[in-house]
């Protein structure tokens, strides 16, 4: 076991930027990653925003260091960094799509806006609420339009 051989005292602090190697996959937990190949790390299943493999390499975010000194991490920016790639991310898929509408609100699935935008709820509901406060799309019952 990989698990065995990592290391709890990196030097690494919070929002540090790292790279990690993902040896394991849990249902449950989320991907264990070995960070530099020498330190044990978690990207919690609810951080999960894009699939990983086994074997991949990944560059993420360090979001905490735990109390034992392992780190937890994510794939994503701190919400107000991300926020502006996940507007243009939604605006740009509207201007694609028929009519300038997609089938997307707030009552949305989580799982739905995850496979489609590889974003959480939340972060899609800020955005949407940031394009809306911009003037870029109105939100209906049906969905999300580009502002006429």
């Amino acid at each position: 076991k990989i698990y065995k051989l990592l290391k709890t005292d990196s030097p690494y602090n919070a929002n540090d930027h790292v790279d990690g190697f993902v040896y394991e996959l849990s249902e449950e937990h989320g991907a264990y990653v070995a960070v530099d190949n020498i330190y044990s790390a978690l990207i919690p299943k609810r951080e999960l925003v894009k699939k990983v493999k086994i074997g991949e390499t990944l560059n993420l975010r360090v979001s905490k260091v735990l109390a034992d000194g392992k780190l937890e991490l994510a794939m994503r920016e701190q919400s107000h960094l991300q926020l502006s790639d996940d507007c243009d991310k939604i605006y740009n898929e509207l201007k694609a799509s028929t009519k300038g509408f997609l089938p997307y609100h707030d009552k949305t699935e989580s799982l739905i806006i995850k496979n489609k935008f590889n974003m959480s709820k939340i972060a899609f509901k800020r955005a949407i609420g940031h394009l809306y406060k911009q003037g870029m799309i109105v939100i209906t019952e049906d969905g999300i339009y580009l502002s006429e």
